[in-house]
């Protein structure tokens, strides 16, 4: 499995860095990409799944700013969890990894 994680440090997603950073993320064939201080259309380009938490207040942000999006080749699933409800989970197959 092939795990990638970057502060994006707040950069739109629509900014030349960001188009940038989102190639560089791509040309290393991610299967799960963790993204901290990005935005919800930040990994749009690649496909797959994401799930996004905004986070606590810590000053303004544009409403589509996250404290993580999380990006996933597969589908996320709901799983039965005794400490967060709910939690999800990227299943990968075997073929997939």
């Amino acid at each position: 499995m092939r795990l990638n994680n970057w502060n994006i440090e707040r950069r739109g997603p629509h900014i030349w860095q960001a188009a940038s950073l989102v190639s560089e993320i791509q040309s290393l064939e991610p299967d799960l990409v963790v993204l901290t201080e990005a935005h919800t259309h930040f990994l749009d380009r690649l496909g797959g799944h994401t799930l996004s938490h905004r986070g606590y207040d810590h000053g303004p942000k544009a409403d589509s700013e996250q404290l993580v999006v999380i990006w996933s080749k597969a589908p996320w699933k709901p799983v039965h969890c005794q400490i967060l409800s709910p939690c999800w989970v990227a299943l990968f197959s075997a073929k997939q990894l």
